[in-house]
């Protein structure tokens, strides 16, 4: 982990556009989900609530309110400098500094922006909404982004999967560029791509992440609300949808589970967290074929990714297996060959392997690809 104290912003290597994976082949009639729940369904309260839930009752937790104490901290150690970049340097020292702010990175700690300043902890979510609510005062362009890394998938303790995945900001100034803003070292990964979101899918995903984690500690009906706002926000947010699935999965409701599946497989089709849990749910009912026929896809949807062998390149090259890291990253870079991080460490898998030649052709080509980027 990185240190949090000198955490500095850093320049945005914005680089050609992400290869999609491909969309799943419709799936035979036999494995299609032939429950007659509708959408609407999931999301109406009566099963979990014993009534429709009403809009009253779903949270508002005021994600980017300010305070004065936030003002306060603004005036005191922001406000007296000149220009953008002044002010977003001054802004990014003062949250981290000692004798400032002095966050801390937690990633169990989902906050709003007002609870992060108040705890001075955040994960990658609470820190976003923390810096853009300030950076907003200020004047500063600053938006949320996805860092585009391989998305992570808790393992529950009945088998099911919970899918958590990193955001940071982006800031642009005028005359200076684009910088990435980040409280964990892995979003500040130059060679990592980002895609943009908008502030009410940023939000979307701190009402789910509140709703997963009020799961794991078995308030369900409290789960289930910050769920539905969370998709009142962003509809067709597939991690969402499988989250939800996983709530309904833990109270019995297995249809309502393999609905929501479903709808998350609408959305993104080749969805590890769904796949997995469609698994889990066929084989726990005793339905092997089914279960085996998602397990399949779950698999193949990672081993397709070439993210997700970039990443099974760096840990074999982190035991020193270094035949099978280049078997892995060749494999991802004739997926995407525009990536500089796959030849980054292509370079270093030849140079352990004593191929000078090699290891300096793919230093190049990502040095070249770099200097391409707009």
């Amino acid at each position: 982990m990185m240190n949090l104290k000198t955490l500095n912003l850093q320049k945005l290597s914005i680089v050609a556009s992400i290869i999609l994976l491909n969309a799943c082949n419709t799936l035979p009639e036999k494995y299609i989900s032939s429950n007659s729940l509708e959408t609407q369904d999931l999301l109406d309260g009566t099963v979990l609530l014993g009534e429709k839930i009403k809009q009253s009752e779903l949270p508002d937790d005021k994600v980017m309110e300010i305070t004065e104490e936030m003002e306060v901290f603004l005036k005191d150690y922001v406000l007296r400098a000149n220009g953008p970049e002044n002010r977003a340097n001054l802004l990014s020292r003062a949250l981290f500094d000692d004798d400032k702010l002095n966050l801390e990175y937690d990633p169990s700690q989902t906050f709003t922006a007002r609870e992060a300043f108040e705890n001075k902890v955040a994960n990658c979510i609470a820190f976003s909404l923390l810096y853009i609510t300030l950076a907003d005062r200020l004047g500063l362009d600053a938006t949320f982004q996805e860092v585009l890394i391989l998305p992570e998938w808790g393992e529950a303790e009945d088998g099911t999967y919970i899918e958590s995945r990193h955001v940071n900001v982006n800031l642009y100034i005028h005359g200076s560029g684009q910088w990435v803003v980040d409280i964990d070292s892995i979003g500040k990964n130059l060679n990592l791509r980002a895609t943009p979101l908008e502030k009410e899918h940023a939000q979307a995903l701190y009402y789910g992440n509140v709703a997963s984690e009020l799961m794991l500690d078995k308030k369900y009906k409290e789960a289930f609300r910050y769920f539905v706002k969370a998709i009142e926000l962003e509809p067709s947010e597939a991690s969402i949808w499988s989250n939800l699935g996983v709530l309904y999965r833990r109270v019995g409701l297995d249809e309502y589970a393999e609905k929501a599946y479903f709808i998350a497989l609408d959305y993104e089709t080749r969805n590890a967290s769904a796949l997995n849990n469609l698994a889990y749910l066929y084989k726990a009912s005793g339905k092997n074929d089914r279960s085996e026929y998602y397990e399949k896809l779950a698999k193949a949807s990672q081993v397709k990714n070439p993210y997700f062998r970039y990443s099974r390149a760096q840990a074999a090259f982190d035991k020193y297996q270094f035949d099978l890291a280049e078997k892995h990253i060749n494999y991802a870079i004739r997926k995407n060959k525009s990536e500089p991080s796959f030849y980054d460490l292509k370079s270093k898998i030849h140079e352990m392997l004593g191929e000078r030649i090699e290891a300096s052709k793919a230093f190049k080509i990502a040095q070249r690809l770099r200097a391409e980027a707009p």
